[in-house]
């Protein structure tokens, strides 16, 4: 079903299963397109369920399940991308997506706005060493997302990755993020970049979640500008093919400056550090870093030097806690996603 050139349009009601192509596709090339869609379900559908090449796509109710693989390798539960330089815009709400392949939810010069949804059991395209994420966010137009009462979990690479995007999540869940079966990388619960020198600096807020299970880095921040607040981040782990990181969250400047704010966060059994910096400079505040194997660690870069604001109320420790100390324990640095 292509929708092209029309406004308002609205699909309710249906069932769209075993077709050889997208369920549903919107584009611009007729003119400008909005659509609605209410209560479907997609089921075995060849490449994307739902895929916009600009316009407007707000979809209420929808399920997205076991979806077959096109000819690239991907079976995706929705594609947003831009059309002609201008964004596609995707306000979704009460998704359930699983059994995809590639991607829960991939854009491309679109802005998305989640609300009360669920992503998981993501697989990777076969052969690939990038595939499986959650939501993948892909340089563009300007490309925004917000996350509101959202669980992503047991997907592959990472529950989230944003290339120079400006992100929102809040009150959401990222669990049980496990690596790439091809290379055993990857596997990171939150993860931004900002690619190369672009202006601005990517930029991500973390609001109120719960970020577990990750492999190698709960929140995953290079080049970017970060904030996270009233967040419990926790059990990271090794990555699988060298037993490498495991940080709750790291902090990178690796071509440009970067920045980091940690307030009221509590960061706890992770394999490697609780935070980590790299060349960065990063403020913290009012948290709680505990049975982490460092539990807040700095190194430089050849970018220069990091830089910790200590505003207070910050304790460390397993057991008994302390007033938290930095420490230069000549870290692993990661190489660029």
């Amino acid at each position: 079903m292509t929708v092209s050139g029309v406004q308002n349009v609205q699909l309710e009601n249906l069932w769209v299963h075993d077709t050889l192509h997208a369920g549903v596709a919107t584009d611009n090339q007729l003119g400008t397109t909005s659509v609605s869609l209410r209560r479907l379900l997609f089921q075995r559908v060849q490449g994307s369920a739902i895929v916009a090449r600009g316009g407007t796509l707000d979809i209420d109710g929808i399920e997205v399940r076991d979806a077959i693989a096109d000819v690239a390798g991907a079976g995706v539960g929705l594609s947003l991308i831009g059309f002609n330089g201008q964004p596609s815009l995707g306000t979704v709400t009460r998704a359930f997506i699983h059994g995809t392949v590639g991607a829960g939810i991939g854009l491309q010069g679109a802005s998305l706005s989640l609300t009360a949804s669920i992503i998981r059991d993501v697989s990777s395209i076969e052969g690939s060493l990038e595939d499986g994420m959650g939501v993948a966010v892909l340089e563009g137009v300007s490309p925004e997302l917000t996350l509101d009462g959202v669980v992503i979990e047991h997907v592959r690479d990472a529950g989230v990755f944003l290339t120079n995007a400006s992100a929102v999540t809040r009150n959401t869940t990222v669990r049980d993020v496990q690596p790439q079966e091809a290379d055993g990388r990857g596997g990171v619960g939150l993860a931004i970049t900002t690619d190369g020198f672009v202006p601005p600096p990517a930029l991500l807020r973390v609001e109120d979640c719960l970020l577990e299970r990750a492999t190698g880095f709960g929140v995953y921040a290079v080049d970017a500008e970060t904030r996270v607040s009233r967040t419990w981040i926790r059990h990271s782990s090794p990555l699988a093919d060298n037993d490498l990181f495991g940080d709750g969250v790291i902090v990178l400047a690796f071509n440009r400056e970067a920045s980091g704010t940690v307030e009221q966060v509590a960061i706890e059994d992770n394999a490697r550090a609780g935070l980590s910096n790299f060349g960065a400079h990063v403020t913290v505040q009012g948290s709680r870093l505990t049975c982490n194997a460092f539990d807040l660690n700095g190194e430089g870069t050849d970018r220069g030097e990091f830089a910790y604001d200590d505003l207070g109320g910050n304790y460390c420790g397993c057991g008994e806690l302390t007033l938290c100390r930095v420490a230069t324990s000549n870290l692993e640095l990661p190489s660029l996603p």
